[in-house]
């Protein structure tokens, strides 16, 4: 994964794409964040109904 990743990051630099690999890296980041909110959202309340609500 590191390996494509770094590859990747080489071919981009290469041909001078700089701007799109950190917009695509921004885009990316701010993904997984919503994603892991989202989750952490989610297993919240999903935790208080069942300790509320008792199954």
């Amino acid at each position: 994964m590191t390996k494509m990743m770094v590859a990747l990051v080489l071919a981009l630099v290469k041909e001078d794409v700089v701007l799109v690999l950190v917009k695509e890296v921004v885009a990316f980041v701010m993904a997984m964040a919503a994603a892991a909110a989202a989750a952490l959202l989610v297993d919240g309340s999903k935790a208080r109904r069942g300790r509320n609500g008792g199954g």
